[in-house]
């Protein structure tokens, strides 16, 4: 389970969530200066190799799709068009189908295609009623990262809806595409710098300051700019040409490149197609986060937004509405909100609003550095409401005290609170909002003890400093307040009380009625769709015991017992042995993958015989981008060798979703253990205070269950692929009844159990040579 929830976040500015570095965006862009700087060597995109369409009716809705769409595309697209047909009354959509089933291209054509429909049906009096049609209807396609994000346009590329109509050019699909600094900023001095944020909002108010005071960008500017912010009209962007090259629409790496060549900014472009697009694409915490939505202007009234890649959806939302702040965060910010109100160029208002904001921090401070821990709900609501002046009816005047001094520009640089402060005071603000909000339709409709009990824990204790001070004393101490959303509706409503349609796809998303009602909102026909693949072609065994018939229950007290360790690596040879090409191995943690090394390495020869079979390569190797890179490039080509390779990653790391194994790279795919999260993990903690017993047992096995489907789904992706997918846990097998529903039907059904290793590894051999050949 991946844990979003932390101390004050040090984020970007658009609440990043990929595991990226700036070294490697660094290294991309340098590659593209290269490139662009060579003149004989002209920037376009490469065209993409032509699709035949095939044109179906659906529901009355034509649809073209790229090439002969599968049983489970068809039943997708049925599914969507049904829905959105039923307008208001129940439009939403929730499809779980196995990953490589074509999900994106099933929703894009379907969504696409019935926008298409509905702007054909409208009459009015010109291009003018045609347009705010169109603009009603945009869609906003979300998925998990920015690297997925190219996948998307991948697929979006290979539909007729990318093209213009050839008698009218200006039928083209507008599309935009939405990246933080980091993503898309086009100057590397801004780029490479630690306080990137701040220096790009620094050098944009500078050039409004100088337009402003009539300085042009060309003349002799009395505030330093960046040579790459355009005015609007000289955006290379601000056109529909602008969105493409050679006709193709671009991703993020085409309109970085783009915007070199025009020495524009990619990042501020993108943000002026958002207004005209017909479809937006970005990761999906740009419509989570409310203060994102507002400040690009994302409006999701009445449009339709899909949540692909969506099996993280729910922690993502509370992750949105907690956060955690220490007494000494909270100095840090009332000090800096007194520094500029007391600053001689902050003018009466922006004081007024310092002061007033500083004030506000400064008495939380003062509060929880007076506190003696531990404290809970109760009493800490009461000193919100009673003693620190943050109750329900304070919120809204806090928020546009933050929205003021957050928004204003043109200003002298030292009366601008750093990015950095400015999120923690938002986040911490927003959150507030979130803790009192009842119904999703205000502020100050739930203050109620036993309304906030249900969706949130409130926790203070004491973060002790240096060694061997007492975790129960409050001397030497640092208090941490935390505020731990428990129910993602509170903060989901925010988008789904809006939305015409909310669609949410994954190849993991069971069991579909507990995550329906996380995310508290109705779905008329939810879908779990099997896999399209012949079950010939794929093989999924469950396991308790090793080639020793030593009993393996992976739990947190046993797996690092070393004749554990032992049996775990023996098995893992077995079947390295038995398989060609690529084997993925998946444990439960970091700290279990480099235990097993360990233990292998310097208590035994597995390691050294495993390396005799395939070429091992470790997460935990892949300690920067560049490594992660280099490295799933070395798997890539190895496991394709005669040889192969044997990749171990880890229960919802880095190469445990998101990243495509093709073919030969996932023959088999083996799940170590089951990734319970520690019990002590805040958002654990809080729903089993909250939570009865049956309800947080589902909620907190099936994210560990989930995380496992994650791993299998990694095996086969096409008709003509093939893969296996090992099980190996005791509990799997004597608490079936249990773990009954909470995986995709696909590999609860095709699940073979096993008693003894012999048979499993004598099955799985036999299955690779009914679709491998002897």
């Amino acid at each position: 389970m991946a844990y979003y929830y932390q101390e004050v976040p040090d984020i970007d500015d658009e609440m990043e969530m990929d595991n990226y570095n700036v070294q490697l965006e660094m290294e991309q862009i340098i590659d593209a200066r290269e490139f662009i700087n060579n003149d004989d060597e002209p920037f376009e995109v490469e065209a993409a190799e032509p699709f035949q369409q095939a044109q179906h009716i659906i529901e009355g809705v034509p649809i073209s799709f790229p090439g002969q769409p599968t049983e489970n595309q068809i039943t997708m697209m049925e599914n969507i068009i049904r829905s959105l047909k039923n307008e208001r009354n129940n439009s939403n959509v929730l499809i779980e189908s196995p990953t490589g089933s074509g999900k994106t291209l099933a929703f894009l054509c379907a969504v696409l295609a019935w926008v298409k429909y509905q702007n054909e049906q409208v009459g009015g009096d010109g291009d003018q009623d045609r347009e705010r049609h169109r603009i009603q209807h945009k869609i906003y396609y979300t998925t998990k990262t920015h690297s997925q994000v190219s996948t998307v346009i991948k697929e979006l590329r290979k539909t007729s809806y990318a093209a213009p109509n050839n008698a009218d050019p200006n039928s083209a699909l507008k599309v935009a595409i939405l990246g933080s600094r980091q993503q898309m900023c086009t100057n590397l001095n801004v780029l490479q710098s630690p306080t990137r944020d701040d220096d790009c909002k620094r050098l944009e108010a500078n050039f409004e300051r100088n337009q402003a005071q009539g300085q042009g960008q060309q003349a002799a500017a009395l505030f330093p700019t960046c040579e790459f912010y355009k005015r609007e009209f000289e955006d290379c962007f601000n056109t529909t040409e602008g969105r493409r090259t050679n006709g193709i629409i671009m991703d993020i790496e085409d309109m970085s490149l783009a915007a070199i060549r025009h020495r524009c900014c990619s990042f501020f472009g993108s943000r002026r197609q958002l207004p005209s697009a017909d479809i937006v694409i970005c990761p999906y915490n740009y419509l989570i986060s409310s203060h994102i939505r507002n400040s690009l202007g994302i409006d999701p009234n009445n449009r339709i937004v899909v949540f692909d890649e969506a099996h993280n959806l729910e922690n993502a939302c509370c992750e949105e509405g907690s956060i955690s702040v220490s007494s000494q965060n909270l100095e840090q910010i009332w000090k800096k909100c007194d520094k500029i109100a007391n600053h001689p160029q902050a003018g009466s208002l922006i004081s007024n609003k310092m002061q007033r904001l500083s004030a506000v921090f400064r008495r939380l401070s003062t509060w929880l550095s007076s506190q003696v821990a531990p404290k809970v709900n109760a009493e800490i609501i009461t000193a919100f409401q009673d003693q620190l002046g943050l109750g329900p009816e304070h919120t809204t005047q806090i928020q546009n005290d933050v929205n003021f001094v957050i928004n204003t520009k043109n200003i002298h640089p030292e009366v601008v609170l750093d990015t950095k402060t400015a999120q923690q005071i938002r986040k911490f603000v927003t959150v507030l909002q979130y803790l009192y909000t009842r119904s999703g339709d205000g502020i100050g409709d739930g203050d109620n003890d036993d309304n906030i009990s249900k969706n949130y824990l409130l926790t203070l204790e004491n973060i002790p400093q240096g060694h061997g001070s007492p975790s129960n004393s409050t001397t030497n101490s640092n208090p941490k307040l935390s505020i731990i959303c428990i129910n993602p509706s509170i903060v989901f409503r925010g988008i789904s009380n809006q939305a015409y349609s909310i669609m949410v796809t994954s190849g993991t998303l069971s069991p579909l009625a507990t995550f329906s009602r996380e995310l508290g909102i109705p779905f008329e026909s939810p879908l779990s769709l099997g896999q399209a693949i012949s079950r010939r072609r794929y093989w999924i065994g469950k396991i308790g015991r090793g080639p020793n018939d030593v009993k393996l229950t992976l739990n947190f007290a046993s797996r690092g017992a070393p004749e554990i360790l032992k049996e775990i690596g023996e098995f893992i040879l077995n079947v390295c042995q038995a398989v060609p090409n690529g084997v993925l191995v998946f444990v439960p943690s970091k700290q279990y993958l480099k235990d097993m090394k360990v233990a292998w390495e310097a208590r035994s020869t597995i390691m050294i015989r495993i390396q005799e079979a395939k070429v091992v390569i470790c997460e935990t190797d892949m300690s920067t981008p560049e490594l992660t890179r280099f490295y799933l490039n070395e798997y890539r080509t190895q496991s394709r060798g005669r040889r192969g390779a044997v990749l171990f990653g880890i229960h919802g790391g880095k190469l445990s979703e998101g990243v495509d194994y093709k073919d030969e790279e996932a023959r088999v795919v083996i799940s170590l253990g089951i990734p319970y999260a520690p019990r002590d993990a805040p958002d654990v903690s809080a729903r089993r205070f909250s939570w009865d017993n049956e309800d947080y047992w589902r909620w907190y096995t099936g994210n560990a269950i989930r995380a496992v489907s994650q791993c299998l789904g990694r095996s086969v992706r096409h008709e003509r692929d093939w893969g296996a997918v090992i099980m190996v846990d005791q509990r799997f097998i004597e608490k079936a009844d249990a773990y009954e529903g909470l995986m995709p039907p696909w590999i609860e059904d095709a699940a073979n159990t096993f008693n003894h290793f012999d048979d499993m590894i004598r099955n799985l051999q036999a299955f690779v040579t009914s679709v491998n050949g002897p």
